[in-house]
């Protein structure tokens, strides 16, 4: 386990102004809650401190005023044995590991609250080669990461009678652009059945390779609305396909998602036929997953004057709940409980029951995506979930 507490070794960013980051910040997408500084740090240098079997290298990481840090490193890669651990004056991240290493040489860490964070690298006497571990980014937060963030007409998942049980245990939280901000989207499963971690989101989220999707962040009660465990988070992120027009990017997971989180694979439609009903599930804010319902018609819309057509699906209100900055991205939802598009913008909020525009799956499928849900051209628009662990063999 990891010491704890600040390293002699601190290491601190030039001081940034809260307030001035806020009000200077930009429509980029998302939730938006951090400012990202380039940082290049060699974190492992000298002959480091012995421990019992190994040594330890430590250092502190401080930016004054920030909410929370949150860290890229690139290059990295971890030799068997070793062990990675950040830790704040509250929280303890890791062990990261063997486990983690990817050709891509990118990894980003969920955020740490707190101004500062020390980085702890165990490396034991045995090992046969050296760790490559530079920091390469740090993410300031400016705004708070607390769960709640949300406006109180949002609905806990636990709140829903059970029909979407499924498709809630699909939906993540992709925490992109160096730890900067938050999207949702959706696991989805494909014609082929072969269990691939495909992840659906929105293009404008901009998923890149050091990305992550946290997983099963949710409130255990529909009330009181209690926080939930960032434990289960995956990456090593590979986009597949964008399209502009539509707003959809599909990434793959290569993080192998462990059978204990008990994911689901949501089923998707690649039909141009509009929904009686729709349901989406997201994270506004960056906050606890959520769920809101519109029991009506979808109605064909189309984003901009320059798109060829009407590639979306509109929400024209919500009947229960809304959606908010860090929805971008999270699926809509059809009557048959597949995914027929993902959340692009709108003015929908708890203090405006205004429309949402989804960018539909129709048509993104002929556009990149039907390549990849129907890798072997069976020609089926009717995709169905399943349970992700049904689909691997143990």
């Amino acid at each position: 386990m990891p010491k704890g507490g600040r390293a002699s070794n601190v290491l601190r960013l030039p001081k940034l102004d809260n307030a001035m980051l806020l009000k200077n910040e930009k429509d980029i997408g998302g939730y938006q809650f951090a400012h990202v500084v380039p940082f290049t740090t060699q974190l492992i240098q000298g002959a480091g401190q012995a421990v019992n079997n190994g040594r330890i290298f430590r250092t502190t990481i401080e930016s004054e005023g920030a909410l929370s840090l949150s860290f890229t490193f690139s290059p990295f890669y971890f030799p068997e044995g070793s062990e990675l651990y950040i830790v704040s004056e509250t929280q303890t991240l890791g062990a990261f590991g063997a486990h983690n290493n990817w050709d891509a040489g990118i990894m980003t860490v969920f955020p740490i609250k707190g101004e500062w964070a020390t980085i702890e690298y165990y490396e034991p006497e045995n090992v046969k080669e050296r760790a490559r571990l530079q920091l390469s980014h740090v993410a300031h937060g400016y705004k708070p990461l607390d769960f709640g963030d949300s406006g109180s007409c949002n609905n806990n998942v636990e709140c829903d009678s059970g029909e979407w049980a499924n498709q809630i245990r699909s939906v993540g939280m992709l925490t992109s652009s160096f730890g900067s901000r938050f999207c949702s989207g959706a696991l989805v499963n494909n014609a082929a059945g072969d269990g691939r971690q495909l992840f659906l989101t929105a293009n404008h989220c901009g998923p890149a390779a050091g990305d992550l999707v946290v997983l099963n962040y949710q409130s255990p009660t529909c009330t009181p609305n209690q926080d939930g465990s960032t434990d289960h988070t995956v990456g090593q992120m590979t986009p597949l396909t964008t399209n502009y027009y539509s707003d959809f990017a599909l990434v793959e997971l290569g993080e192998t998602i462990p059978s204990s989180w008990n994911v689901f694979l949501s089923g998707i439609s690649g039909e141009n036929v509009a929904p009686t009903k729709m349901v989406g599930i997201h994270h506004p804010s960056g906050d606890i997953k959520k769920i809101t319902y519109a029991n009506k018609a979808g109605l064909p819309d189309k984003w901009t004057a320059a798109e060829p057509g009407n590639w979306h699906w509109r929400i024209t209100s919500w009947d229960d709940g809304t959606t908010e900055p860090g929805s971008s991205g999270s699926p809509l939802f059809d009557q048959n409980n597949r995914v027929v598009g993902q959340l692009h913008g709108g003015v929908a909020s708890c203090s405006n029951n205004g429309y949402d525009s989804y960018g539909a799956t129709w048509a993104s499928w002929s556009n990149g995506l039907g390549e990849h849900i129907d890798p072997n051209g069976s020609g089926n628009l009717l995709i169905n979930g399943t349970d992700l662990n049904a689909l691997r063999k143990f």
